[in-house]
């Protein structure tokens, strides 16, 4: 039995050896911290102001729109919401309101002549002080 024959290869260079490393484009990648922290939004409520109807004879009218369609007959006495927006009209100032009438809210206007909108102003008494 003949042993047998280990020959060597030889090396041969490949064509990838040669050329330049092909270029990788560069990739951007962020991680945002994470907030441990709370957002808190808050919303304030606009505080309602109500004021009192000063009818004059028969009552107050309540309007869909400044001087149109009567929505109801309001009595002396009534708190109405007035809400923010007052418009001129035909030579009056209208106030914006939501008043509940007969079980029924109801969002209307009113003239201003119809409304007690006087804030009064505090009064100063004196005070007594007892044993002098």
């Amino acid at each position: 039995h003949s042993a047998p024959t280990l020959t060597p290869l030889a090396e041969t260079p490949t064509a990838s050896q040669n050329l330049p490393p092909t270029p990788v484009p560069p990739t951007l990648e962020m991680t945002m911290p994470s907030t441990d922290t709370a957002t808190v939004t808050m919303t304030f409520e606009p505080t309602p102001v109500y004021v009192r109807v000063r009818a004059q004879k028969g009552g107050a009218i309540l309007r869909a729109t400044p001087g149109g369609r009567v929505l109801a007959v309001l009595d002396s006495e009534v708190l109405v919401q007035l809400l923010i927006d007052a418009q001129s009209f035909n030579g009056y100032t209208w106030h914006h309101v939501v008043v509940i009438h007969n079980g029924v809210q109801i969002d209307g206007w009113i003239a201003e002549t119809d409304l007690d909108l006087a804030t009064p102003a505090p009064t100063a008494t004196p005070s007594t002080t007892p044993g002098q």
